[in-house]
């Protein structure tokens, strides 16, 4: 037995997982087709639907090349490391693309379907790591994770903006957005996000104060 397969009990228990895994990835695709759809019926930011049409983008490779692993399996007694490769680093992109969009729309309320979209996709990926794991190892998970947008630092972004003024929410939630998005593409971990969200919570009531503040100073000159 290859080391790809290590996790598998035979080869075609591997050539199982990844007709398994290409399934749930295709029904994942077809809700991110839902997702165009609905931003595109919704008059959603650019940014979202190219962002949406990037994942869908991300779930056909992932799928491509986990077919590639099965005809593989089928056809020959090993694995080729290149094709394993290539379906960790589209899963992964696929994964962190997912939490990132599901993050954007929890900070902003305003499209509760896309929202439970999302939420949707990125639970079948989070269930699929345990499938892939089977014949890519564990850097299936830790490259997946490393790009990807802990939900927890998602939700406490989401309080300290919701503790905000009506009129200074929209521009924090951009502002949380951008920066929680730019710790992810630096390979923040999950650990730090929660930390960095922790301290936008903390100061929430003061910021809110200098804000209004701010604000009086303005009407008054």
């Amino acid at each position: 037995m290859n080391y790809y397969s290590h996790a598998c009990l035979d080869l075609t228990d591997t050539r199982d997982c990844a007709l398994s895994i290409a399934s749930d990835l295709n029904y994942a695709r077809a809700l991110a087709r839902d997702l165009i759809n609905e931003l595109d019926l919704s008059c959603a930011l650019d940014s979202e639907i190219i962002r949406s049409h990037a994942l869908a983008r991300d779930l056909a490779r992932a799928i491509h090349y986990a077919l590639g692993i099965a005809g593989t399996v089928s056809n020959t007694s090993d694995l080729d490391p290149g094709l394993i490769s290539s379906f960790n680093s589209a899963f992964a992109s696929a994964y962190a693309r997912a939490s990132l969009i599901e993050g954007d729309f929890y900070l902003v309320p305003d499209f509760p379907k896309a929202y439970g979209l999302t939420v949707k996709i990125t639970q079948i990926l989070y269930s699929v790591r345990a499938y892939a794991r089977a014949f890519v190892g564990p850097g299936v998970s830790t490259q997946a994770e490393k790009g990807c947008l802990a939900r927890g630092a998602v939700r406490l972004a989401g309080a300290a903006v919701a503790m905000l003024s009506p009129e200074d929410r929209p521009r924090y939630s951009e502002e949380y957005r951008s920066e929680l998005a730019d710790l992810v593409c630096a390979g923040v971990s999950r650990w730090r996000q929660h930390c960095y969200a922790g301290r936008l919570l903390i100061c929430a009531g003061a910021l809110r104060i200098t804000l209004a503040l701010a604000r009086r100073h303005r009407e008054a000159a």
